[in-house]
């Protein structure tokens, strides 16, 4: 069965994956950066409205010796420190502002845009894909499972032909041994009529001679 490569799709799916964790930390640490920002700008505030408050109550106490202190070195210095820190508080709101628009211009330069990181229409491909996975995985398990099965089978069979095969071997041996002592026994008897025969031979072979030489002895037959 062959298996279709997807080493390109591996490797869209490490990219996006980059991605997403690239965009996460991104996000982290600019939520991080914003609750900063919150918090020193919540400060300022509390700082310009104690600051405020203060100086309005002591504006309040000394409404009524105004007219003799216009002139005071002491409200001068107040209504300076006063400027000062509105001119601090916008300069600093403008400074978080444009940090912020930084952070964001960062963010959209740095970060893979919509169209080009793709992540629906990639993780679609990579559902398709692991479903595809899936399928040949229980295509392989079946396949094995017949294979486990033909192997049993064939295994049962071997043995079954070996135990045959043991038992004619058996057999046949002994069909042999019948044979070789048949043929022994067979050879004895023969060699024996045979040497009965050749006995009986020589024996009237012996007898042929002996009664020619009697007659060699006497021809004339007394």
């Amino acid at each position: 069965m062959s298996r279709p490569v997807r080493t390109s799709a591996s490797s869209k799916a490490a990219e996006a994956k980059n991605d997403a964790y690239f965009l996460k930390s991104r996000v982290e640490e600019l939520e991080a950066e914003v609750a900063a920002l919150k918090k020193r700008l919540d400060d300022l505030r509390k700082a310009k409205n104690t600051t405020v408050h203060k100086k309005q109550k002591e504006y309040v106490t000394t409404s009524m010796t105004e007219h003799r202190s216009s002139n005071d070195p002491k409200v001068s210095d107040l209504q300076q420190k006063m400027d000062d820190l509105n001119l601090q508080h916008t300069k600093e709101m403008e400074e978080l502002k444009r940090s912020h628009q930084e952070s964001l211009r960062k963010m959209k330069k740095t970060s893979p845009s919509p169209t080009s990181c793709n992540h629906e229409e990639e993780i679609a491909s990579l559902k398709q894909q692991n479903k595809s996975l899936q399928s040949d995985n229980e295509e392989l398990r079946l396949f094995n499972e017949e294979l486990k099965k033909e192997n049993g089978d064939l295994r049962e069979k071997f043995e079954e032909l070996f135990s045959e095969l043991s038992i004619k071997e058996a057999q046949w041996c002994e069909k042999e041994e019948q044979l070789n002592l048949k043929m022994k026994l067979q050879w004895g008897e023969k060699y024996r009529e045979w040497m009965e025969v050749t006995e009986k031979k020589i024996a009237d072979l012996q007898a042929a001679n002996d009664l020619l030489r009697s007659y060699m002895k006497h021809p004339d037959g007394t």
